[in-house]
């Protein structure tokens, strides 16, 4: 009798140097682990390659998937049947969700079909949006509030030069009066790139605050110091070291300015996918709370 399957990970950008990598080590490490990867061409050379790395590793559970982190449909539509694929049992519960896909520009460019910064709607909306359109798919694990499933959000030296009002004080290329293709400086794309990846671990830390503390209030037998002090503390990864959240990005420290910002990126998704036919979406009742 063939073994079960034990849970579901997800790599976004999984054909990238980075996410291929990743994908193969969960693959070495994990034989009975389901293995979603995305990538936007799934025919390209490098999906071809790792797809032929994943096979000389043995017989796995593999499935690429074509998503477009810049589009907030893709997006969705992805994760709302993978959603239903869990909860059909067809595939099992997600386990790692692992948001590595990213994207840099150091020029002007066209503002996605959404009405948003490429850069911005690819690194930070994108894998916020993806994150909580998958909650149930998370909960369907363990019966925790997170069903026992990890987040893991790629960071990068570039958020130190970032900032969390970056893209509210440089308007895109049609806001502007730019043409698209505008020469940026090697300085400038690197602190627009880095204040993505900011914006994306802040509004993260946010979310997931924010959601302990909702189910401590809505199940009072929850041990708040428990909760709060034991689920709320993100860890931060540099090479060996293990780190707060809050000791690498201070801003983390500042709760108000946290629960702005994530009220901020919340009205940004929902404005996004209103009008998309889903409207008993995840994020449809969460921004009606």
């Amino acid at each position: 009798m063939a073994t079960a399957l034990v849970g579901t990970a997800i790599v976004t950008g999984a054909n990238g140097s980075l996410g291929s990598e990743i994908a193969i080590a969960i693959a070495k490490a994990q034989p009975f682990v389901h293995l979603m990867l995305l990538a936007r061409d799934i025919r390209s050379d490098s999906v071809k390659d790792l797809t032929s790395r994943l096979r000389l590793i043995g017989p796995r559970s593999v499935e690429v998937l074509r998503v477009d982190l810049a589009s907030f449909n893709s997006v969705v539509s992805f994760a709302e049947n993978t959603v239903e694929r869990v909860q059909s049992k067809e595939i099992p519960p997600v386990t790692v969700l692992i948001n590595s896909a990213a994207t840099s520009s150091y020029m002007t460019d066209q503002t996605t079909r959404d009405g948003y910064d490429p850069v911005y709607q690819t690194n930070c909306i994108a894998p916020f949006l993806l994150t909580e359109t998958l909650l149930e798919a998370f909960r369907a694990g363990d019966g925790t509030p997170n069903g026992g499933a990890r987040v893991i959000n790629i960071g990068c030296s570039s958020m130190s030069k970032g900032s969390l009002d970056y893209f509210e004080k440089h308007p895109t290329a049609s806001d502007a009066n730019q043409p698209p293709g505008t020469p940026m400086s090697a300085k400038d794309g690197a602190i627009r790139y880095g204040s993505s990846k900011l914006i994306m671990s802040a509004a993260m830390y946010a979310l997931r605050r924010s959601l302990v503390l909702f189910e401590w209030y809505t199940k009072p037998g929850l041990d708040s110091r428990d909760t709060v002090e034991n689920w709320g503390r993100e860890r931060y990864y540099i090479l060996n070291g293990e780190y707060e959240a809050g000791s690498v990005i201070p801003v983390l420290r500042d709760s108000p300015q946290m629960d702005e910002l994530l009220k901020k990126v919340m009205r940004q998704v929902e404005i996004g996918v209103k009008g998309m036919g889903s409207p008993q979406s995840r994020i449809s009742r969460l921004t009606a709370r």
